[in-house]
């Protein structure tokens, strides 16, 4: 959806290979200039400059010559905070109004009237608009630093990306006319995006390999028009770097992954129950972790300190996905380790560290465990289950604690010092559930 206009990027396109900004005696036109290389317009909004009758704040106009086709950029520097909005000669709103940002294309030759104003009534003081003419393009081949501005057709513009080498691409797509929508297709990849850039906008960050890519830039609403800027970055890898980005991981596992706006995939593949420990550490991206698998799902995000992912769960035997993913789709390396640790099977009666018990739990038999802890220390106690949303009391020691969601998803988790003894473990679900559940104890690192 379209935003307040204090949303949009602090930067103005208007199109044209020649442009004058006119003068005209009687009108309240500026001065002349003609924009065939980067320029630089001051001005300054007083008490003296024209008032907008609906605000009250104070404007400045200017008469532009334009001729059809080409692009200009003109971007606000100082710190005061512009509208800017763009009439044909008949009066109409050509574009905008945009905060020290502005996109036009021109459709045909003519004379248009720029308006520079403040946001309110007291707004005062000098502004900058530096002018430089760019690039305008509807269609055809993109490559890594390309910068040019296009005239949304009425079924969107479709551009060709190569690749050469493999890199982190970016392609960013900035309009103050409407809300913008990027898609990308090609070697596997069908890529879509609305408002990852700022406001509005749409940004695709993607590590892709050698190959020609389709790039579909559009509005998201029907019947959108109006001009945007598309830019095209790369982002090269360090040298010597292995990437490692699917496939199934082995206990004592270091490995190197790059994420983009895609989860990188994983699997685990387990014989006997244990107990799973994943980190990923980034300096890149916020890290998120995910694993799935056997009716349970375990997600993690800050626990590895910082902006790092670490997740612990006891997983029985069967097969696993893990998933790597960075917050806000941002691209960036990462390292994930993978740590397994067999875990053996007791009786709920009396769970040891490094053991685990299975159990069932209905609304009219809870779930009950002792737990014996045979030195004090720092220890974890994980309840998980498929069926039921699941809550842990522990007793015992003088200890009292109970937990619902420390686990991941609607498991369990009491992370606690306790003193050598035995406790009693309770079962019960959040939402009136019943059925089996797991219970496991081990030392925290």
């Amino acid at each position: 959806m379209r935003k307040t206009f204090a949303s949009v990027p602090r930067f103005f396109l208007l199109s044209g290979l020649a442009v004058a900004i006119t003068g005209c005696a009687g009108n309240g036109l500026r001065s002349t200039v003609s924009v065939s290389e980067p320029i630089s317009l001051n001005g300054e909004l007083t008490t003296q400059s024209n008032v907008n009758i609906n605000d009250g704040s104070r404007y400045e106009r200017y008469g532009l010559s334009v001729n059809a086709g080409g692009a200009i950029r003109v971007q606000q520097s100082e710190a005061l905070a512009t509208r800017l909005t763009l009439l044909d000669a008949e009066g109409r709103l050509v574009a905008g109004p945009g905060l020290d940002s502005l996109t036009f294309v021109a459709p045909s030759a003519g004379t248009y009237t720029l308006g520079v104003s403040g946001s309110g009534a007291t707004d005062y003081g000098p502004f900058t608009l530096s002018l430089s003419p760019i690039e305008s393009r509807n269609a055809g081949s993109l490559a890594a630093g390309d910068s040019f501005a296009g005239q949304l057709l009425d079924s969107g513009n479709s551009y060709q990306l190569t690749v050469k080498e493999p890199a982190i691409y970016t392609v960013t797509m900035v309009s103050d006319a409407f809300d913008t929508h990027l898609a990308l297709q090609g070697g596997g990849i069908n890529a879509e995006n609305d408002d990852s850039g700022e406001g509005t906008n749409s940004k695709l960050s993607l590590y892709l390999q050698p190959g020609t890519y389709q790039v579909r830039a559009k509005g998201l609403e029907d019947g959108s028009k109006g001009a945007y800027t598309l830019d095209v970055n790369r982002r090269n890898l360090p040298e010597g770097i292995k990437l490692t980005n699917s496939g199934t991981l082995h206990a004592g596992q270091n490995i190197t992954g790059l994420v983009s706006m895609a989860p990188v995939t994983y699997s685990l593949e387990l014989k006997q129950a244990s107990r799973v420990q994943l980190e990923m550490r980034s300096d890149e991206i916020d890290s998120l972790l995910v694993l799935s698998g056997n009716g349970q799902e375990f997600t993690d995000d800050d626990s590895g300190g910082g902006s790092d992912a670490k997740l612990s769960a006891l997983l029985l035997p069967g097969r696993y996905q893990v998933e790597a993913k960075s917050i806000n789709d941002q691209p960036g390396i990462f390292h994930l380790s993978y740590r397994q640790m067999p875990a053996s099977e007791s009786r709920l009666t009396a769970v040891r560290p490094g053991q685990y018990a299975q159990g069932t739990h209905s609304q009219n038999r809870a779930g009950q465990a002792s737990i014996v802890i045979p030195a004090s220390g720092n220890y974890v106690i994980d309840l998980s289950s498929a069926s039921f949303d699941a809550m842990l009391e522990l007793r015992g020691q003088g200890v009292e604690l109970q937990d619902d969601d420390s686990g991941g998803g609607t498991n369990a988790r009491i992370s606690h010092y306790l003193e050598a003894g035995e406790y009693r473990a309770t079962v019960s679900a959040v939402d009136g559930g019943a059925g089996r559940f797991t219970l496991s104890v081990q030392a925290a690192d």
